[in-house]
């Protein structure tokens, strides 16, 4: 078992190494590191919010905790990208030796130069319209 061990070490620690030594890898990581709390709260008012079962579906709707749990989905999964949109290049930037908080100011701007915001006539719902999909 040891000399398995070993090998994978001297296969694979060449390349764990080349892959630690990028920038951009490390700060994804800490990025996600970071929102990992949002995504496992998210997570759990999904579950509670979407359990089949018929008694605990029926007591969420009698209690209104139907609404509290799609609210939280909402704030914290649906949202999600623009999270990343803010964590991720204040990390970037901070191992890139800028000044963080101006590569945050220009991700989102960047971020709302490629989106629009589009009202619809039916019902006035809103959404966002990414021009390169449509």
């Amino acid at each position: 078992m040891n000399k398995l061990v070993e090998s994978l070490q001297a296969k694979l620690m060449p390349l764990a190494n080349k892959l630690a030594s990028y920038k951009f890898l490390n700060a994804l990581g800490q990025s996600f590191q970071i929102l990992l709390p949002i995504i496992l709260i998210g997570s759990f008012a999904v579950l509670a919010a979407f359990l089949n079962i018929a008694p605990w579906q029926a007591f969420i709707a009698s209690t209104g905790l139907n609404m509290i749990l799609m609210n939280t989905l909402f704030v914290t999964l649906s949202i999600i990208a623009f999270y990343l949109l803010l964590v991720l290049p204040y990390h970037y930037g901070k191992a890139l030796g800028i000044n963080p908080i101006t590569a945050v100011i220009l991700s989102v701007v960047a971020f709302l130069n490629e989106v629009s915001i589009t009202s619809a006539a039916n019902g006035g719902i809103t959404y966002v319209k990414l021009p390169l999909l449509s």
